[in-house]
């Protein structure tokens, strides 16, 4: 053994996994290794870098019956990136026949180059079938899962992976990844016999309604404005606004945990590479709970003040946020509205009052712009109004067999940066197009986090640093958590050495996640290291390993870890895995 460096002191970190905060302590040292020579360290030059990132969208073009437009080439589209036209760069066509034949159909451009995208079609579009059963009628879940089952058989085909999650306040994953139909359509039969939760809300709803309804129709009122200053009608009026906010902070609790489930679907996703989609089932979200509510308690009772009340419940930049997340993971959301085609609110034959039908129809709104705006924001669809989904369903597969991929050069600004886009087709007006309407620039942060993500799920093969994992044994902590000390290590020789008062030094970063078994994970955690080697002591032409050892608490199952190691000098990456077997 040679001689041993340390750092100044010990770093703790602390680290949510799954349901444990743990305590992750790592100290550092440097061991020598016997091995052949590596790449001795030379000069380093450092130079201002601009860094140039491809932005890639995926366009959807379809005419008027709704049909995949093909044949159509880069000449064809005119992309804006925050108002300025933008060169392509990267194109391919995509349909069904060039997924099978392994590459989408590349066009090369008359007046520059342009790269024909070779998207290899081995690797699989991911589709999650969500059932917010939260949020549904279980009548109208029947109807629309024996479509989605018929949907599942058509579009499982090789390449094509399908997850099954459903909701009730918390997310459940009823069926992993997996290519084999008889699965998924096994995981929905079995949500499909789960119970809803929207029927209690609805009926507490109507009953708000009726009563008003039955204020309105009192026999005693002659003129409303007298009527109005009772002090019996002060009174109900008081009762009506406290039903109407308790019935608002009931369904606004419901749609945090909503919005919360629908964001850790996007992360169940992210870092799988290919086409990734999310086909959402509900019977609508508010996207300001009361509001139907708030406006038939308006036109009742001439009472305009209560809308001062409605910013205070609206919900638009929490569904902003989420089709953000989306779309910086390149993840895009299909809405479906189980609803169907329905009577306005009390005008159905077993209903005893028939609220304003502004006031029903504000309620049928609001509970749909929610689901338009998140698919129209990530590249989606929503299907809306109808009985049978069968024909929207069907337009969500074509988005995963024809599209067009096209790239253009971004300038990177190091920072995360969110820019518009805009797709056009000036010489095919009647053609209608979809894409994501903006995306994010990525920072090398956010990149690496996603790359450690992608680790989880698969070996990425990229490793240019040598980082290594080693194993300790694992030691039992309670009588459900073990402790595993984990040594990280790479050559000190491939690190970027920068000389400060006599000794070599070099910045990194390890970022840390963990997965289990069951698909539930921890937050990513970033440490920054400073690693100080005496120059006189460093022999370049020897490999000699700079080791992180981190505890961490496991739950008694099978874990997979994933560490990413960034250079900061020269912005190197690393990335490496391993699997924790707890007895």
């Amino acid at each position: 053994m040679g001689e041993v460096f340390r750092v100044d002191r010990a770093t703790t970190i602390a680290a949510l996994i799954f349901v444990v905060a743990a305590a992750l302590v790592a100290t550092a040292v440097a061991d020598d290794e016997d091995q052949p020579e590596k790449q001795p360290v030379g000069e380093t030059t450092f130079a201002d870098e601009v860094e140039v990132t491809v932005a890639n969208l995926d366009v959807f073009v379809r005419d008027r019956e709704g049909r995949p437009v093909e044949g159509l080439t880069a000449a064809d589209f005119r992309i804006l990136q925050d108002g300025i036209e933008m060169g392509v760069s990267n194109f391919a066509a995509f349909s069904p026949e060039t997924r099978e034949a392994g590459s989408g159909a590349g066009e090369t451009g008359a007046a520059s180059p342009i790269t024909a995208t070779a998207l290899s079609r081995s690797e699989p579009a991911y589709v999650v079938l969500h059932i917010d059963n939260e949020n549904l009628h279980a009548i109208d879940r029947k109807r629309v899962l024996t479509q989605v089952r018929d949907f599942v058989e058509e579009t499982l085909v090789s390449g094509v992976q399908m997850m099954v999650v459903s909701s009730r306040r918390s997310l459940e994953i009823r069926q992993p990844f997996t290519d084999d139909s008889n699965a998924v359509i096994g995981a929905l039969h079995h949500v499909g016999n789960e119970s809803g939760a929207r029927v209690a809300r609805d009926r507490e709803r109507r009953r708000i309604y009726a009563g008003m309804e039955r204020w309105a129709r009192d026999a005693q009122r002659t003129f409303i404005t007298d009527f109005l200053n009772t002090i019996d009608s002060q009174v109900f009026m008081a009762q009506v606004q406290g039903q109407i906010w308790s019935y608002a902070e009931e369904e606004s609790g419901v749609l945090k945990d909503s919005l919360a489930n629908m964001r850790e679907v996007v992360r169940l996703v992210t870092g799988l590479e290919g086409r990734r989609s999310i086909v959402y089932v509900s019977n609508g979200l508010p996207m300001t709970p009361g509001l139907g509510l708030i406006h038939e308690y308006a036109k009742v009772f001439w009472d305009n003040s209560i809308y001062a009340r409605i910013a205070q419940k609206d919900y638009a930049q929490e569904f902003r946020a989420l089709a953000d997340a989306a779309n910086r993971e390149g993840v895009s959301l299909y809405t479906i509205d189980a609803t169907g085609l329905m009577p306005l609110e009390g005008f159905e034959a077993g209903d005893r009052y028939v609220p304003e039908a502004s006031a029903s129809w504000v309620t049928t709104a609001n509970l749909q712009e929610s689901l338009n705006y998140m698919a129209d924001s990530t590249g989606g669809l929503a299907v809306l109004n109808t009985n049978d989904v069968t024909a929207g369903l069907q337009l969500i597969r074509d988005d995963l067999f024809s599209y067009y991929s096209i790239g253009f050069s971004n300038t990177s600004s190091g920072k995360d940066t969110v820019h518009q886009t805009k797709v056009e087709l000036p010489h095919h007006p009647d053609y209608s197009i979809r894409y994501r309407k903006w995306f994010v620039d990525k920072s090398l942060d956010t990149r690496v986090r996603e790359r450690v993500l992608q680790t989880l799920v698969r070996d990425l093969e990229h490793n240019p640093l040598d980082l290594r994992l080693t194993l300790g044994d694992p030691a039992p902590v309670t009588s459900k958590r073990w402790q595993v000390p984990i040594r990280m290590s790479i050559p000190i020789n491939s690190l970027a050495l920068e000389v400060e008062s006599g000794d070599l030094v070099s910045q990194i970063e390890l970022f840390f996640c963990v997965r289990d078994a069951e698909g539930q994970g921890s937050p990513t955690q970033r440490r920054e290291y400073e690693i100080r080697v005496p120059a006189a002591q460093f022999e370049p032409d020897r490999v000699q390993r700079y080791g992180i050892l981190v505890q961490m608490l496991f739950k008694e199952q099978r874990h997979t870890v994933a560490v990413g190691l960034v250079d900061r000098v020269n912005h190197q990456t690393s990335y490496a895995r391993t699997v924790v077997d707890i007895p």
